[in-house]
């Protein structure tokens, strides 16, 4: 199962503000605080804080970024020690099997790019 969180709208982590029923988003998204933290601790770090979740990782799935964007989006697969938590950076929470995963409402590219890799393919898994 892919887990996805629909982030808060008021505060997206490329700066726009998307309806809140519009996008969902892997999450989460992370930002290295200042640092002073590898990027690894800031994914498991984050992870907690916007999902109340504990992870371990387990690999890079890849590392993502565009001209035109001033963002570098490194993404890694982790394995959850629980369940997902809604908080308030996180206002739902759902799970989904890899068929399922409404790619259409995914907020940004790079989820997109990090998922087909995720799943081995690059191109989005065919409902039958």
């Amino acid at each position: 199962m892919i887990s996805y969180a629909r982030q808060n709208s008021e505060e997206q982590p490329d700066g726009t503000s998307p309806a809140a029923d519009d996008h969902i988003a892997p999450a989460p998204r992370v930002s290295v605080q200042a640092f002073c933290e590898t990027v690894e601790t800031a994914a498991v770090r984050e992870v907690k804080e916007e999902l109340d979740l504990r992870v371990e990782i387990t690999r890079l799935v890849g590392v993502y970024s565009r001209a035109e964007d001033r963002t570098v989006v490194v993404v890694y697969a982790a394995a959850a020690q629980g369940t997902p938590s809604i908080t308030e950076e996180a206002l739902e929470v759902r799970a989904f099997s890899p068929i399922d995963i409404p790619w259409q409402d995914l907020a940004f590219w790079s989820e997109t790019n990090a998922l087909r890799d995720y799943l081995g393919s690059g191109s989005r898994p065919e409902r039958s």
